[in-house]
């Protein structure tokens, strides 16, 4: 019963923050929407191995340290946001502020990607040889390869 629980707030705190990384990292504009789904099915796949309780401890600890500092970055790109918005509903346009403002949204948008692949790397770093095959063979598959 512990470890099912255990299980459960690690999947949960999982996909809070995937979707946290995903909102956050999406492309500028309405269109960034369909990266949900996206994210939502890999971190199922990721989630559908069966991780021991050591490696559920040690993945809260990693996905804890990470959000973190993620905290930080996600106003920073609310605000990145609001300024290319800001920047593309100015009348008269302005191309260099338009340059400014996407090239200020696009450093905070490679250091939340980084710091997202840093986190999948130490999580898989966790994973058995057998698992990460499995996770291989899995997105294979969700890709049609």
């Amino acid at each position: 019963m512990k470890s099912r629980n255990a299980l459960t707030v690690t999947f949960a705190a999982l996909i809070v923050l995937a979707l946290a990384f995903s909102a956050d990292a999406k492309p500028f504009g309405p269109a960034g929407n369909r990266e949900h789904g996206g994210a939502l099915a890999a971190l199922q796949t990721f989630l559908s191995l069966k991780l021991t309780p050591a490696q559920q401890e040690q993945m809260r600890s990693i996905i804890a340290k990470y959000q973190d500092q993620g905290k930080d970055l996600r106003p920073k790109m609310q605000e990145a946001r609001r300024s290319i918005w800001g920047v593309l509903n100015a009348t008269p346009f302005n191309e260099e502020n338009a340059r400014n403002a996407f090239r200020n949204a696009s450093a905070v948008r490679e250091e939340m990607f980084i710091l997202r692949g840093k986190m999948m790397a130490e999580l898989k770093s966790e994973l058995t040889p057998d698992q990460v095959s499995e996770l291989k063979e899995r997105r294979a598959q969700r890709w049609g390869r």
